[in-house]
């Protein structure tokens, strides 16, 4: 159901979202063509649970009341050069599949972030060709430098970014903020497994109603 928490929960999730607009981003991370719609796709397996989260509407919802808010706007692209020289011919199952499917490499259609929750004016873009986009990216230092202290989590995969960010933002002293239903994952059940049991351990489960009515009652 659009807009609902999962009343199977082992960890607190606050009745009211609170938000502070000054140390708030907004992160909007992996929304690919291909991943959103499962149209022109190397891992296509990505595309059905995001349309039965209603996922881009949802992401789309949240990312403009985000921009009317005056949130900071932070993009996550998931991109590789050709050849992946960025992993050796040993590496990890997932990013050996990746590989022999010749998923996100630059320049090649689908991995562009899809037109409906796209960057403007001067919204930055991380590029990242690992789960985290914390790790040799310039994220950490785009945050700090505007005293942000809470990070609104929205995207695809449930398991992949957004695990990844929460722990790593985490770590590193952020309070993360995941919208369950502005996230997506491989399928339900991996999907249902994260916000019920990993993701609550290091961030707070809301979802997009309760960050709208967040949002009419921020402060700066």
């Amino acid at each position: 159901m659009e807009g609902s928490v999962s009343e199977e929960k082992s960890w607190f999730i606050p009745a009211e979202l609170k938000i502070k607009i000054d140390a708030t981003a907004y992160l909007s991370m992996d929304l690919s063509f291909s991943a959103l719609r499962g149209e022109r796709s190397k891992v296509s397996s990505l595309g059905k649970h995001a349309r039965d989260q209603n996922l881009l509407i949802n992401c789309q919802r949240a990312l403009e009341a985000s921009r009317k808010a005056e949130l900071y706007i932070v993009h996550v692209r998931h991109i590789f050069r050709r050849g992946y020289p960025e992993y050796g011919k040993e590496t990890s199952p997932f990013w050996e599949k990746v590989r022999e499917t010749g998923a996100y490499i630059e320049n090649t259609p689908g991995t562009e972030i899809c037109e409906e929750v796209a960057p403007k004016g001067e919204e930055p873009v991380i590029i990242k060709n690992t789960v985290d986009p914390f790790v040799y990216s310039d994220l950490d230092k785009i945050l700090r430098v505007r005293g942000i202290k809470c990070l609104i989590l929205t995207g695809i995969a449930t398991s992949n970014v957004i695990e990844g960010t929460v722990r790593a933002g985490s770590d590193r002293g952020y309070v993360p903020v995941v919208l369950e239903d502005c996230i997506a994952d491989y399928t339900e059940e991996m999907h249902r497994f994260q916000i019920k049991y990993l993701l609550p351990m290091h961030s707070i489960i809301s979802n997009l109603v309760r960050y709208l009515e967040a949002l009419r009652k921020a402060e700066k």
